[in-house]
């Protein structure tokens, strides 16, 4: 089983940028304009009164969201073809739009799961709601002067339950870790043959648990790159995203071949 070295595997996604530059960086730039696009359709609602609008800029915002999703993966997937001995191209990079279904179909277990983790919360929400549903129907009376006053004076007559306070902390334990444990599991399921997502799950998680090191360095250069790209505006997200994606993906296949290795 070959040694995983985090410096190694940080050069080899930099080193693929900077060979295919001309690619990988106008398709940063891309994405840039698709993220900001969508972030201006989510927002846009605040500043509209009209719900007709509303409902229209929030279908928009789906369809975008749902049109655009494969492009989270179109740097891997070109890093992947790439090595496969494809001939690098930008075109490969919009590639991905072959696996949409694949991609749609991962995303939509990993959202229901989600709901199955947070029904305990769900529960007892609804259950805080008709315990104190005299409270909350009030809320419609408020006048908009006085509002945020009243409203925390309204707030502070509702009586919270012992299991609306564990389902938090239950959810937010069960998230944490299923965000950990399926870390790999999206890059198994779309780019190892045969794969199906609860078996892809089930793998990312013994990929998570033999190599704990690896996970948690992924998890701080997620996170330096998520402040890099606030303290630049986001725009530091045209090279920053498709190099921490590359890195993600080039760490996924080392982690990859040693779990294969150990199983033969």
């Amino acid at each position: 089983m070959k040694k995983i070295s985090i410096s190694d595997t940080l050069e080899h996604a930099l080193d693929v940028v900077e060979k295919n530059y001309q690619h990988i960086l106008l398709f940063g730039f891309v994405f840039f304009l698709v993220s900001m696009t969508s972030l201006a359709f989510s927002g846009l609602d605040g500043f509209i009164e009209n719900t007709n609008i509303k409902n229209i800029f929030l279908i928009l915002y789906l369809v975008f969201s749902l049109a655009t999703l494969p492009l989270m993966y179109s740097v891997q997937h070109y890093a992947h073809e790439i090595d496969r001995g494809v001939p690098s191209s930008f075109g490969l990079l919009f590639d991905i739009y072959k696996k949409f279904i694949k991609i749609f179909l991962f995303k939509l277990v990993l959202f229901l799961i989600i709901l199955l983790v947070l029904l305990p919360l769900f529960i007892s929400i609804i259950q805080i709601i008709m315990m104190n549903l005299e409270v909350f129907e009030s809320f419609g009376s408020l006048s908009p002067e006085s509002a945020p006053e009243d409203l925390k004076e309204m707030l502070k007559g509702v009586v919270l339950t012992d299991f609306f306070k564990y389902s938090i902390l239950f959810s937010g334990i069960l998230l944490l870790l299923l965000s950990i444990f399926t870390t790999f599991a999206d890059y198994v399921y779309l780019f190892e043959e045969n794969a199906e997502i609860i078996d892809a799950i089930a793998k990312s998680y013994q990929m998570v648990m033999s190599n704990k090191f690896e996970t948690l360095a992924l998890i701080v250069v997620g996170f330096i790159c998520g402040i890099i790209t606030l303290l630049t505006c986001f725009l530091g997200s045209i090279f920053i995203v498709p190099f921490r994606n590359l890195f993600h993906y080039y760490l996924y296949r080392k982690i990859a071949e040693n779990y294969d290795t150990m199983l033969k």
